[in-house]
């Protein structure tokens, strides 16, 4: 089955730069190519053997044409004067015949501008093949046919990445667990919105936490996931770890968290994010110090209770770490399955206030609200947001 790809481009664009896109189109193996004009719109429609082709052409044509002034973290508004928000692309699988033109002019009517949206059935031919910098957004349900029953709409977004491209966000995850919020579309929405108004507020450059408890753990897991992969392809960095009841550790999901980020990262620039807090960064995590060529010099990290002036710098370093990221790029950190927290992390979290207040991070943790420091670690975190002068912790109940 072949895939169209329907494009149309305003005002916003010169005829040249149109053409470019009919020649993307060409150099992807697109045939029965067509630019027309009408009413100051050019639309460019596209014939492709295969959805991979076709999602290559539509990735090509944005890269190409955008020009590059939407540096943004947060998602620009329809109507905004970034170029890119003057094209909208959609790509259409169907072994109707003639009804494919139909199909696509529909979807392309659903789409905002900025957008390239496709449906399911394209998206399973994609997804497998799509880039690193490239994610499938769950993006509701369409009914082009009435007598048919409804399909999938999925948004094909491209991360906005800086020169922190060698410190890739940790996406595996949340690939895996989005598409549990695909099954409840309806009863997540709304929890959903709000999590993504927060992180727009958060990306402005203030701190939020968001604590997500109630339904299941995977549920819990899926709603972070869609937040994750949204705020990637607006520019975000997603850092993950979770604690396991299992396997308890110290510092758990921030180990997890913090590790993949360093093993990414370039050696130097890892070096300027540590400066002044190498020894306590490679007692707590030694495969760092292996990274930029620094051997622990002492044990490793053993936190005695009450608290103890080696764990507090050890928070002081993370706070600094995580502030000297934020500070490049919004960042949101991920925790799963709070209720399983050890206290070090929690004395950790606590002190990201301070550390990170003005920072654009959202830190959303999860949790059942089982285990016996759930609560007391919720009233301790909203303690701290309080003490920092910033608004207490958000909470979604699922």
């Amino acid at each position: 089955m072949a895939t169209l790809l329907l494009a149309e481009f305003d005002d916003r664009f010169q005829i040249t730069e149109t053409d470019l896109a009919r020649d993307i189109a060409l150099g992807a193996d697109g045939f029965d190519v067509h630019l027309e004009e009408r009413g100051g719109v050019r639309t460019l429609r596209a014939l492709f053997d295969g959805g991979f082709d076709a999602a290559r052409a539509a990735i090509d044509m944005v890269v190409a044409l955008d020009d590059g002034t939407d540096g943004a973290a947060a998602p620009r508004a329809e109507g905004d004067d970034a170029r890119r928000w003057g094209m909208r692309i959609v790509l259409c699988t169907a072994g109707e015949g003639p009804a494919g033109p139909a199909r696509a002019a529909q979807l392309l009517a659903r789409a905002a501008r900025g957008q390239i949206l496709m449906a399911a059935a394209t998206a399973i031919l994609v997804g497998a093949t799509l880039p690193r910098d490239a994610d499938l957004l769950y993006h509701g349900v369409w009914t082009p046919d009435r007598d048919k029953p409804p399909e999938r709409v999925y948004e094909l977004c491209l991360a906005r990445e800086d020169d922190d491209s060698d410190a890739p966000s940790n996406l595996q995850w949340a690939r895996r667990a989005a598409e549990a919020v695909e099954a409840d579309s309806a009863g997540t929405a709304p929890h959903r919105r709000d999590l993504l108004r927060i992180w727009r507020h958060s990306a402005a450059g203030h701190l939020r936490m968001v604590l997500v408890g109630g339904g299941s753990g995977a549920a819990r897991t899926a709603i972070g996931a869609d937040l994750a992969l949204r705020a990637h392809a607006a520019g975000a960095l997603v850092l993950y770890g979770r604690w396991d009841r299992q396997h308890p550790d110290e510092y758990g999901a921030l180990r997890e968290a913090f590790g993949s980020y360093a093993g990414g990262c370039a050696v130097e620039r890892l070096r300027s994010y540590l400066d002044g807090h190498v020894e306590e960064i490679v007692r707590l995590l030694p495969e760092v110090g292996a990274r930029i060529g620094v051997a622990r010099s002492g044990p490793p990290v053993e936190v005695a209770w009450p608290w103890d002036s080696a764990a507090s710098r050890t928070d002081e370093a993370l706070g600094t770490w995580l502030s000297r990221i934020a500070a490049r790029r919004p960042t949101l950190l991920v925790l799963d399955e709070l209720q399983w927290a050890d206290p070090a992390s929690v004395q950790v979290l606590a002190h990201l206030w301070h550390a990170c207040v003005q920072r654009p991070v959202t830190v959303l943790m999860t949790t059942s609200g089982e285990g016996d420091a759930s609560g007391a670690i919720a009233e301790r975190l909203a303690g701290s947001a309080t003490s920092a002068g910033s608004t207490a912790i958000d909470r979604i109940q699922l």
